[in-house]
């Protein structure tokens, strides 16, 4: 289970757990001690969120938006004064960046495979391995023919 797949459930867990965090932040609002609570935990859950997703596998360091988007989505709650918790909307958007960037690699590998036969056996300075073939030997005895 990883969250490079898009369509791994740990993604869901994600969203119900931010989910979670954005409703109980939102219920201590209520009860006047909400806006100071925020204050000390949104940092906190900004930075374990990132550092989450950097361990099971999704780049914040290469999409610099997903970092930006978690930093836009505190700065939102802040600019709302605690009233709109956006820590879910912040996974949804780093998930669609997750399956953008899946089907771009789907894409590309498509495209690989399509021109692969007719490429010429030696690209780049680097000859492509050949098709995988049987032993020429079985059982301790070459075959007669080679095998073929």
């Amino acid at each position: 289970m990883s969250l490079k797949d898009p369509k791994s459930v740990e993604w869901k867990i994600l969203y119900g757990v931010t989910g979670a965090i954005d409703v109980a932040q939102w219920l201590l609002d209520f009860t006047g001690i909400g806006d100071i609570a925020s204050e000390f935990a949104d940092p906190c859950i900004g930075i374990a969120l990132g550092t989450y997703m950097q361990m099971r596998g999704v780049s914040m360091a290469a999409q610099p938006k997903r970092i930006v988007a978690l930093i836009g989505g505190d700065l939102a709650e802040q600019l709302s004064v605690q009233v709109f918790p956006a820590w879910i909307m912040d996974v949804w958007y780093i998930h669609k960046t997750v399956r953008e960037e899946g089907g771009n690699e789907q894409a590309s590998l498509s495209e690989n495979e399509e021109g692969q036969e007719n490429q010429p056996a030696n690209s780049g300075g680097v000859r492509r391995p050949q098709a995988a073939q049987k032993p020429l030997n079985q059982g301790g005895k070459r075959l007669p023919n080679g095998g073929i």
